[in-house]
């Protein structure tokens, strides 16, 4: 049977960050919605600078099952992946969502639905995505047409959006994995260190 801490693992995709609800519910005195732009401490259950032995801990007590730096929870169109990656001394600095079952692999039109809703509800949270990292005809077709062809027709495409909070980083991606052959939606949260050691490695090199 499926605990409630599993259970409120599974809810992190639908909201990730506990304690920034106030925040996306929040308004200003003009009645204007107040944008949240404070980084989550952490995610689905998972606190970003904590020691990824930890979090390997966590997934066993929430009734999981750990595998390499992912927690399986759930079961059927419920199940959902949770990785964590480590930066500097082992902690964690990115912790991701993966819908992996939510529709059967034919209904394309119901997981772009499903990437809507998550890209809609993360605009309302953090304001329009800074960046769109994908080829652009492509994201137009997906993000204005609900067209998912090129996607689901040519390897290794896919549309990943990203909103930068509070000096970390929110991305959301829908991708095909070809092992599976089906579409995945991706909610992947980046730390202010995680970012921060991206702008290293991506640094020019000065002589």
């Amino acid at each position: 049977m499926e605990g409630t801490g599993s259970k409120r693992w599974a809810r992190g995709l639908a909201g990730a960050a506990t304690s920034s609800a106030l925040a996306l519910t929040a308004t200003m005195a003009s009645g204007v919605l107040a944008l949240d732009e404070t980084f989550p401490p952490e995610v689905a259950g998972i606190r970003f600078g904590q020691p990824i032995s930890r979090v390997e801990r966590s997934c066993a007590d929430e009734g999981g099952t750990w595998s390499g730096d992912a927690c399986e929870l759930g079961s059927g169109a419920d199940r959902m992946l949770v990785t964590a990656e480590a930066c500097r001394g082992r902690k964690v600095c990115r912790v991701s969502m993966i819908d992996t079952d939510r529709f059967p692999a034919e209904d394309v039109a119901g997981w772009v639905g499903r990437f809507q809703s998550r890209r809609r509800t993360l605009v309302e949270r953090h304001g329009e995505p800074s960046v769109h990292r994908s080829r652009t005809d492509c994201a137009r077709a997906v993000l204005d047409s609900d067209d998912a062809a090129c996607i689901v027709n040519e390897s290794g495409n896919s549309v990943s959006i990203a909103w930068s909070v509070g000096g970390g980083r929110v991305v959301l991606r829908l991708y095909k994995n070809e092992r599976r052959r089906s579409l995945q939606i991706e909610e992947r949260y980046e730390s202010p260190t995680a970012v921060a050691e991206d702008a290293e490695v991506e640094a020019p090199v000065r002589h």
